[in-house]
This record gives structure tokens, sequence and C-alpha cells, in this order.
């Protein structure tokens, strides 16, 4: 039934989907509410908001709101289940994020200033601000391989409203910030002024060693993990040999 619904809205001419639009995205938005696969509402939510970006609905800018909402709060539910490799979660997670990127191609200047003030207001909750990160990574892949058409500068927004996130940055962060970095690197982010701090971060994080003597005293609590030290200094390497324009 859940999946009907967005085979459906292919059946509708644009004229009449642009005028059910509303009650349509409104119904399919409280299906998470109700004791129905998720997988299946996130499925039919990337159909309808797709063709919402594909016909111009004037509406969809107006319900970007209420869509980003209810899909950050969905990914967030869904994130344990994604990080502990659950077929489902993993599916649902690549639907949900796709629909970041239709919206995000559709109006970024709308989604790009929303998603980093939630950063803003998530403080330390590192369980948010690692679903924020995730979010920004695949934002930045996704647009770095189809840019939106648009004259707002969110790749200098990106690289400015991170500092924060870096100044109060956890341990348990870090492997996502660095993720995000090189994402970054990938699509030219890194050469746009005030960028340094960014190549700083992944510096300091290839100050440690891959393995502490047990004679000098370290604090565990302040040491990125391994993994994290050796994909810093994989990332430093990238920088330097790989990853075009970052000598300038």
């Amino acid at each position: 039934c859940v999946q009907a619904i967005g085979r459906l809205a292919y059946l509708f001419s644009s004229t009449k989907f642009t005028e059910q639009f509303p009650r349509l995205i409104q119904n399919v938005l409280g299906l998470y509410r109700k004791t129905v696969d998720h997988l299946f509402v996130s499925e039919t939510l990337n159909s309808v908001v797709l063709l919402a970006h594909q016909y111009d609905v004037a509406q969809l800018k107006l319900s970007m709101d209420v869509i980003l909402r209810e899909v950050l709060n969905e990914i967030q539910i869904n994130y344990d289940a994604f990080e502990n490799g659950n077929e489902q979660a993993i599916k649902n997670q690549n639907e949900l994020l796709r629909i970041l990127s239709i919206l995000g191609k559709h109006a970024p200047q709308s989604i790009w200033p929303w998603l980093l003030q939630r950063m803003d207001q998530a403080g330390t909750n590192d369980k948010v601000r690692i679903v924020l990160l995730v979010i920004y990574r695949h934002l930045v892949y996704a647009f770095g391989n189809d840019a939106p058409s648009t004259p707002f500068d969110y790749k200098s927004l990106l690289v400015s409203s991170l500092r924060p996130t870096l100044n109060t940055a956890t341990l348990k962060i870090t492997k996502y910030l660095s993720q995000l970095i090189v994402a970054m690197a990938c699509h030219g982010y890194l050469q746009l002024e005030g960028r340094t701090f960014l190549i700083e971060y992944i510096v300091r994080n290839c100050t440690f060693p891959l393995t502490v003597n047990e004679d000098i005293k370290v604090d565990s609590a302040a040491v990125p993990t391994t993994d994290v030290r050796i994909m810093c200094r994989n990332i430093l390497n990238a920088f330097s040999s790989t990853i075009a324009g970052m000598e300038e």
C-alpha cells in the first residue's frame, strides 16, 4: 500500500500532481509514525520529492522545513542500525540521503543554512553532530558530481561554518570530520579562502604516533584511535600527491 503511493504519483499529470502535492507530502510524512516499514516510506517520499523537483512545484520549497525535519529525525533513529550493518537500515539511509540530494539541488540556498543551523543547535550532542557530518559529506560528493546551478556560494558557507565544530570536536566525531574534509578537498572546497584550519586539523591528528610506547604516558582520552590516525595520514598524503590544487 505504501509503495503504491509512490508509483501512483507517476500517473498524475504535472498539473494534477502540483495540485495534490501538499496533501500528498503530508500523508507520506505521516506514515513514519505508523507501524509500517520505514524503508518503503522513504522510497515513496523519494519518489514524491523527485517528481516535485522535476515538475518545479513551488510548494516544495515551502515544504522543505517539514520535510528536512522529518528526514533528519529518521536518519537519527535509523543510524545505530545503519552503523551495525543492518541491511534494511542501510537501504533506508540511502533513500533518505537521496532525498536530501534532491532537495539540495532544488534549493541549495535553503538546505545548507538549515543544516548548518542544526549543527549550531546540536551543541555537544555527538550523535546529532555525527549524523549531520555524514549528511554534509554525502551532499559534498553529490554536488561535486552534479553541482546545482546557483549563484549561492554554499562551498564557502560550509568551510567557514565548520570552525566552531572543529573547536569543540570530540574524539567520537574526529573520524567523521576527517572524512568530510577529504571529501571537501576532492571537490575544491580546500582551495577557498579560510580553509587553512581544516588542513591543520588533519595535520594535528597525524602528530600522534601510530603506536604508543608504554613508558610514555599519554592521555588515551585525548588521542584519536589508531584507524583514525592512519586515515588522517593517508588524507595528508593524498593532499600532497593526488588531490589537484592542494599545492596552492
